[in-house]
């Protein structure tokens, strides 16, 4: 008759700690890597869509032959009701920045500034020339 001794056959509590300590240990630096992705993907976000609001400013500018008084962010639409951002619906904005906050007409240009959707709300401002982050 075979006796069986206890113990010999599986982990013991130590090495089981160990293992899942190590797991958690990676999973968390994996987890600080994804969502720091994340966030520089909501800020790449925000930047184009702000290019794509300058592109549009400018097509309003060449089609009017100067920029608009004012910009209704909630319908991208100028003071006489012409459209600034044509290329999709003006709520999807509200999507892909985190604010639109001002919009000022200069004597020859415009200077518009919003927040990105990332987490530190990083300031965009574009002019007719450049875009600053």
């Amino acid at each position: 008759m075979k006796t069986r001794q206890l113990g010999n056959n599986g982990f013991t509590l130590v090495e089981l700690l160990m293992v899942l300590a190590l797991v958690a240990i990676l999973a968390a630096l994996a987890g600080q890597q994804y969502y720091s992705y994340i966030e520089k993907a909501q800020k790449t976000l925000s930047i184009n869509t702000m290019n794509n609001l300058r592109k549009g400013i400018e097509d309003y500018a060449s089609q009017y032959g100067t920029y608009p008084t004012t910009f209704d962010f909630n319908t991208c639409k100028d003071q006489d009701g012409n459209s600034i951002y044509p290329w999709e619906p003006c709520g999807s904005l509200k999507f892909r920045l985190y604010s639109l906050d001002s919009y000022v007409r200069t004597g020859s240009g415009f200077i518009l500034t919003a927040k990105a959707k990332d987490k530190a709300h990083t300031l965009i401002t574009i002019t007719e020339y450049s875009i600053t982050y």
